[in-house]
């Protein structure tokens, strides 16, 4: 399983790489604890680059409680639990 991830719902927060408040999402590497704030416009400007060199160049020091909350709700939001199975209504 990749150690990378992409939220996926937008909030209003203040991009890391612009450093306007816009609507984000967050990319976070829950191997190095680091998250990124990042607006579509500035991931657009980032062309090819990676999310690793995006978090490498913007990202900072987070928990790993803090990206294992960001992991459950983005589980709870997709309708799949945390066993990787499909909830049922």
């Amino acid at each position: 399983m990749s150690h990378y991830g992409l939220t996926l719902g937008y909030q209003a927060d203040k991009c890391s790489i612009c450093g306007f408040k816009k609507e984000i999402r967050i990319i976070y590497d829950s191997e190095e604890h680091k998250i990124a704030k990042v607006c579509d416009t500035c991931v657009e400007d980032q062309g090819t680059n990676s999310i690793s060199d995006i978090l490498g160049k913007y990202g900072k020091k987070t928990t790993a409680k803090h990206i294992a909350i960001l992991t459950k709700e983005q589980m709870e939001k997709s309708g799949f639990g945390l066993t990787g199975e499909k909830k049922k209504d």
